[in-house]
């Protein structure tokens, strides 16, 4: 078995000339080793290779096979690699049985292998020496196709692939992480954890492109904290870099508030492995998160309070219009002011940053780093207790109180969520009526919350359409405002609200 590391970034083929001409990579570029591969990834129809966490591949090289199997790790840069030249297209068994993957290959799943899609690239590829290290550099132009033999090419499917890779051969991977700063600073390359594999299988599903509700983090109860930490902030930034893809359809919403989710996730994670993971680059790390955070609660917003059609009389209907299309251009603004943070060289180096801050993540010195579900344990009593406390009298509270409650419970969720498969955390029953009961505070406090965000927004927005259309006669305003009031029972959801934390 070998261990890679490697860091990928995407880019869009309007971006690949400017790419080859950075002064880092230019040389290497011209004399660099070009190879057209076709590479073909098998799984069962069920996707059971894929779930378990194994990609299984023949990679075809002039008139050479390799078969290769990966196994996905707690990291996101590092992958478990067993490879072997073989004589076919087709997969080996035999020598599968060497790996990993063994453990998985049952009589069924053995007899059901199938192609699952293809990718063909043209890799150019070249040493590059940095800082006392040899990372190889490859580019990869090509398309992802999950049109297996003899199907109509009419209906396949493509996904276009053009990507970096900075693999580390030789050295410290702090080498890798500096040369990605450089030529991220010089050119719009995007750090991505998504694999071809991934792409490839979603592809295939019909799920590429659209909105990735939350992953569960694979953990383990031998895990240490670092590892365990580790393991959930990869699955938050796979979940984020998904959604990614679907900030660019035509209508974000969901994409917008499932990368907000992941965000949400990933600062909750931090809170809850605070005590082993803080260092000096802590704070920044979750000022830089708490920004991004910020940006994609505006659009999130605008998308909740974006007004449902009612029925409406003729005279009413381009007063309803108007309105209607100068609150959709805000929102759209919104969505746009998403796409530049994500896109922008602020959030580009910090995800390498970032990444390369959680890989380090080992613990402090004096941590009992083989207890974590004895820690983890105590840090969930410990916010539970907190959000008891914050919650008292809750009917009582003001609105900002209500809200700082609403999280409290909404973070303690995602952490015990993170969870599901360590029994030794908490047993079963008492972790599903903990996360049942949290869930229902943290839903009924979030659409009183909607319904009071809402009618603040709908009234700023009606003062500014106003001064901004002084020809509205007397009946528009009225009718507008009708159209966009709260929709939401607020006594009703806090009496749901107060009954789910009698059950806390």
């Amino acid at each position: 078995m070998t261990s890679e590391t490697e860091l990928k970034f995407l880019m869009s083929f309007e971006d690949l000339p400017k790419v080859k001409l950075l002064p880092m990579l230019q040389s290497g570029f011209l004399t660099g080793k070009a190879r057209h591969s076709e590479t073909c990834y098998f799984d069962t129809p069920e996707r059971d290779l894929w779930k378990s966490g194994f990609s299984l591949r023949v990679r075809k090289i002039d008139r050479d096979f390799i078969q290769t199997v990966k196994l996905e790790t707690s990291s996101s840069i590092k992958r478990g690699e067993w490879e072997s030249k073989i004589d076919r297209a087709a997969p080996e068994l035999a020598i599968i049985d060497h790996t990993p993957l063994a453990d998985v290959l049952n009589a069924r799943i053995r007899q059901n292998l199938k192609r699952a899609f293809q990718v063909d690239v043209e890799r150019t590829s070249f040493l590059l020496d940095a800082r006392d290290a040899e990372i190889e550099v490859a580019l990869d132009q090509g398309q992802i196709r999950t049109d297996p033999p003899g199907v109509a090419a009419a209906k396949s499917e493509a996904l276009n692939v053009c990507e970096l890779e900075l693999e580390l051969k030789r050295g410290d991977a702090a080498a890798a992480f500096a040369l990605a700063r450089v030529l991220a600073t010089q050119a719009p390359l995007r750090l991505s954890v998504i694999s071809k594999a991934e792409r490839g299988h979603l592809l295939a599903e019909g799920a590429f492109g659209r909105p990735a509700k939350a992953s569960k983090p694979r953990i383990s109860a031998d895990m240490t904290g670092p590892q365990a930490f580790k393991a959930i902030c990869r699955a938050c930034l796979h979940d984020f870099m998904l959604n990614e893809a679907g900030l660019e359809t035509p209508d974000a919403a969901e994409a917008v508030h499932q990368g907000r989710i992941a965000v949400r996730r990933l600062r909750a994670c931090l809170s809850l492995f605070k005590p082993i993971i803080r260092d000096d680059a802590y704070p920044k790390i979750r000022a830089d998160l708490n920004w991004i955070s910020r940006i994609f609660g505006l659009a999130r917003d605008l998308d909740v309070m974006r007004p449902a059609p009612k029925a409406a009389s003729q005279p009413e209907i381009a007063t309803l219009s108007e309105f209607s299309g100068w609150i959709e251009a805000g929102r759209l603004a919104a969505h746009q002011t998403v796409r530049d943070a994500v896109g922008s060289l602020r959030w580009r180096i910090f995800m390498i940053d970032l990444t390369q801050w959680i890989e380090n993540r080992e613990g402090r010195p004096h941590e009992r780093l083989d207890a974590m579900p004895s820690f983890v344990r105590t840090r969930l009593k410990k916010r539970l207790d907190s959000l008891v406390r914050k919650g008292r009298r809750l009917e009582k509270l003001d609105s900002e109180s209500r809200h700082k409650v609403r999280i409290e419970a909404k973070n303690l969720k995602y952490m015990t969520e993170f969870f599901l498969d360590v029994p030794s955390v908490a047993a079963s029953k008492p972790r599903g009526n903990l996360i049942f009961w949290l869930d229902g505070l943290q839903s009924a406090l979030g659409k009183v919350r909607d319904e009071e965000a809402r009618a603040a927004a709908v009234d700023a927005a009606m003062r500014s359409w106003r001064s901004g259309s002084e020809s509205l006669d007397r009946t528009a305003i009225p009718i507008a405002k009708e159209w966009t009031m709260p929709q939401c029972d607020v006594r009703k959801q806090m009496r749901k609200a107060v009954q789910s934390y009698s059950k806390l």
